[in-house]
């Protein structure tokens, strides 16, 4: 039986020029480019989740959904 997908979704993406040589060259052992490159986006949703979550609460002094 062969491994399970897991990674439906693709998508190109135009990165500025010696950025795939400054990946590579920070690559973990036997991590690939997609590996680092799926961790960076995952981490990037959630440093700017937790943002969206605080800026919500910040704009409505009794923390409460909808203004009060």
């Amino acid at each position: 039986m062969g491994r399970r997908r897991t990674n439906y979704e693709q998508t190109p993406a135009r990165l500025a020029e010696g950025t795939l040589e400054r990946v590579d060259a920070l690559l973990g052992e036997g991590e690939s480019r997609a590996d680092f490159l799926r961790a960076a986006v995952e981490r990037e949703i959630r440093v700017r989740s937790r943002a969206r979550v605080r800026d919500a609460r910040a704009s409505d002094p009794d923390g409460e959904p909808g203004g009060g």
